[in-house]
């Protein structure tokens, strides 16, 4: 450090560096230009040489002495170091590199990717500064690597790595398209443009949705039954992006699929509705179909229903006649649902009031509350759906959609859709057109299929239900009389009576324990019963249905002719209600007189004759039986006559000493009986058919006490009520029924607890019923329903026989009229 300070100090003083600097380059100057006009200063240098070159050498020496000593060897400080790590392209990158440096360079190097680029140095700031396009150098976007090189004026250098992103470019997306394939189906397409493209993508909700390539055109299907706004974005290798807007205009596109699941219609039946937005609009009338079918949707498991609707729709336009069409077919469709559980459950109900047991109807019920639940839920389920599509199609082919079908005709339908589909019955196209003719009709219709059970609460506060076990099967039958019978279908007042009828003899010969094909024993001549297993279609059923109907159709005119009363107009449902208003009454009625026996008292072999063959036995004798009593009662002078008005008095007298005295004063009085102020009196006075509905009871008594059935072989008082009795009355057409009576003493039956068994006469006038129930001076009345009247009706007179009940006996079950205690 000493000798740096002397030759420091020296050359100060005495020569500068600066000064030496510039002698010697004034001195090279010289000789240069004095060589040049031709002077030869190299011998004169030579002879001074010495001198120079000590002096000189002295000089250079000291002058590199205080350069190698003294000079800058520092490389310059890097204060700072500004630029952009991103330049996008069309922008320039603004280069700042502040540098600590007494002997700056006039240039730093940018050496990036083999690019140098000079930047120049500004004394002001002592920066390095530069503002320059990339693009410039690199064409490419991507990312440049390198040095910063700052040197001073001895070459002292300093170094920084440098990289920064040139060119940078959001991708380009062009021509978004949307495209709608079919119905909620779009493909979402955009040409998207960038070298360094990383990633496209649509952005729906939040959800990203990446997309398909096929060179630069980026696309995806999506699937939507509502508006949709969504983005499609690119992203490039830096985290660049671009977005573009589009939505998905759905219900512009499908307006009608659009109102119908706003309605709620269940998206697997839009295709229904497809062809109807084919022209991108929605019409007046597309409006109200979908507005049907959204209320009717679920019918649309039905493939019937569902085929209908579809071909309506198939050819994008929906006509004011289809519009209609459909409206019809529709409302058929959902009442067949309706009526069909319905008339399960209603089955099902009955089938339990005839239950043997607690246990098996409560077993029964519950399968009725499962379609009561399913019916109030509107559920479809698997159990109905052959049954409606059957129905439905059967209605298709009775064009049940050009016209509007009646309730009366939905039930049919329905219900011949049990027995076809369930009960195998066979399809008889003919039968079921004729009686949805006959249901179509405005004012009778709906009593030709009426099967609706009626409802009794008896006097000891027990619910009866009485009505078809099996309604599919008695629709199918109902059908097949009027393929019999077709005039019948011109004669809607009788459609009261042939559905009861129908009913009763469907019970008769299938569903009693007693029927044709159960088996059992005749209680009187012990004859065994075995099952004869016949179906609704066989020909014998059929041979004595046809001549039960013909009969009794014939009967009324014959009666006419015959100048006999007609007690019951079953034939005429307005002269019918006229007479009995309640329905329950009407129908017990006409079921009494519609019953058939399991067994009938053959008078040409004297003997009873069970099942099949003992029904046509009793078809047969019918009008034989009638002949004879006509001629009796017209005669008053015949032994039939005069034996009938005999056996009545006798038959009361028989009762009176038997421990029923009360009982037959209150009816009829005392011998010769028919007094003044009882029943029997009030009835012969204020109802004219009263003596003449006693007559075939009169008659069959006479005929076994003291005519021509006295002591015959297998005949005497049961067999007479059992099948005599049934025979006459049906032979008149008058409804017949048996009340009962209990006691606890008396001679009737023998001492002790008994039962008492009489006649009674059916379908008695409302007002002559109302006009005896409010004679009070008659006592007390049991009426039977259906306004049946008996010796067992006498209220008053039964309870001071010792009597403590009184009912009615229907398909084997009492229906109590009076207990005593009760009101």
């Amino acid at each position: 450090m000493k000798v740096k300070s002397y030759f420091k100090e020296l050359f100060k003083e005495h020569l500068p560096r600066k000064e030496l600097r510039e002698e010697l380059g004034l001195t090279t100057n010289f000789i240069q230009e004095e060589n040049k006009i031709g002077k030869n200063l190299a011998g004169d240098l030579l002879v001074t040489l010495p001198w120079i070159v000590g002096g000189a050498l002295t000089v250079i020496g000291a002058a590199f002495a205080y350069d190698y000593f003294i000079r800058d060897k520092e490389a310059p400080e890097i204060e700072s170091l500004k630029y952009k790590d991103r330049v996008f392209k069309r922008e320039n990158q603004e280069f700042f590199a502040c540098v600590k440096e007494k002997n700056p360079e006039k240039y730093a190097i940018l050496n990036l990717n083999n690019t140098k680029i000079e930047i120049p140095f500004d004394e002001k700031d002592s920066c390095y500064k530069i503002s320059f396009d990339p693009s410039k150098y690199w064409s490419k976007e991507g990312i440049v690597k390198g040095e910063l090189i700052v040197p001073d004026k001895y070459n002292n250098i300093s170094k920084e790595n440098v990289s920064f992103f040139v060119n940078l470019e959001s991708p380009k997306i062009e021509g978004l398209d949307i495209n709608r394939k079919d119905v909620g189906i779009y493909e979402i397409s955009g040409l998207i443009k960038d070298d360094n493209l990383e990633n496209a993508f649509l952005l729906i909700d939040n959800n990203r949705i990446d997309l398909n390539k096929n060179g630069n055109n980026f696309y995806s299907e999506i699937k939507t039954l509502k508006d949709l706004e969504f983005k499609l974005c690119a992203f490039d290798k830096f985290n660049l992006s671009s977005c573009v807007n589009g939505k998905i205009e759905f219900s512009q596109d499908n307006p009608n699929v659009y109102y119908a699941l706003n309605k709620g219609l269940n998206q697997s039946y839009i295709d229904l509705i497809k062809p109807l937005d084919n022209d991108g609009k929605q019409d007046l009338n597309e409006r109200e179909f979908v507005d049907l079918l959204s209320e009717y949707q679920k019918f649309l498991v039905i493939p019937t229903y569902l085929n209908y609707l579809r071909n309506q729709t198939s050819d994008g336009i929906i006509s004011n006649e289809e519009l209609n069409y459909s409206k019809n077919f529709s409302s058929l469709v959902e009442r067949l649902y309706e009526n069909v559980l319905k008339g399960k459950i209603d089955e099902l109900k009955v089938k339990a009031n005839n239950a043997p047991d607690k246990w098996e109807a409560e077993e029964i019920l519950k399968k009725a509350r499962i379609l009561e639940e399913i019916l109030n839920k509107r559920i479809v389920d698997n159990s109905t759906i052959n049954v409606l599509d059957y129905s439905s199609s059967l209605g298709l082919k009775l064009n049940f959609d050009r016209e509007l079908a009646s309730n009366a005709t939905a039930k049919v339908l329905g219900y011949y859709g049990i027995a076809v589909v369930e009960r195998k019955l066979p399809e008889e196209f003919d039968a079921i057109s004729l009686l949805t003719k006959a249901t179509q009709d405005k004012i009778y219709g709906e009593n030709i299929v009426d099967f609706e059970p009626i409802v009794i609460n008896d006097a000891a506060n027990r619910t009866i239900l009485i009505g078809s076990l099996d309604i599919g099967r008695d629709t199918w039958m109902l059908a097949h009389l009027l393929k019999e019978r077709p005039y019948l279908v011109e004669q809607p007042k009788k459609y009261e009576w042939i559905n009861r009828m129908i009913q009763e003899v469907a019970y008769d010969i299938f569903d009693d324990e007693y029927s044709l094909n159960s088996r059992w024993i005749e209680p009187h001549s012990g004859k065994e019963h075995l099952p004869e297993n016949v179906t609704p279609t066989n020909k014998e059923v059929w041979e004595v249905i046809l001549g039960f109907h013909d009969y009794m159709d014939k009967l009324p005119e014959k009666l006419k002719k015959d100048n006999l009363p007609i007690v019951f107009p079953y034939y005429d449902s307005d002269l019918l209600k006229s007479q009995i208003n309640d329905k329950v009454g009407r129908t017990i009625a006409l079921f009494l007189l519609a019953k058939l026996p399991n067994a009938t008292y053959d008078w040409s072999r004297e003997e009873i004759v069970p099942g099949m063959e003992g029904i046509r036995v009793f078809l047969k004798q019918l009008p034989w039986i009638y002949e004879e009593m006509k001629n009796a009662w017209k005669d008053p002078n015949s032994e039939g006559y005069k034996n009938a008005m005999v056996a009545y008095k006798m038959w009361l007298n028989d009762r009176f000493v038997h421990g029923m005295k009360n009982t037959v004063k209150q009816f009829s009085g005392t011998w010769p009986f028919e007094q003044p102020g009882t029943i029997d009196d009030f009835l012969n006075k204020n109802w004219e058919n009263w003596k003449f509905a006693k007559f075939p009871y009169a008659y069959m008594r006479g005929r076994g006490s003291y005519g021509p059935d006295f002591n015959i072989k297998n005949y005497g008082e049961w067999e007479m009520y059992d099948d005599g009795l049934p025979l006459a009355y049906k032979a008149f057409g008058i409804p017949l029924g048996e009340m009962y009576g209990d006691g606890t003493s008396g001679n009737l039956g023998g001492p002790g607890n008994y039962f008492f068994r009489e006649f009674a006469i059916y379908g008695i006038p409302d007002s002559i019923i109302n006009s005896l129930l409010n004679e009070r001076s008659l006592g007390r009345i049991a009426v039977g329903y259906g306004n049946g009247i008996s010796l067992t009706s006498c209220i008053d007179g039964f309870e001071k026989d010792s009597g403590y009940q009184i009912y009615e006996w229907f398909r084997h079950t009492p229906i109590y009229l009076w207990k005593k205690g009760k009101s």
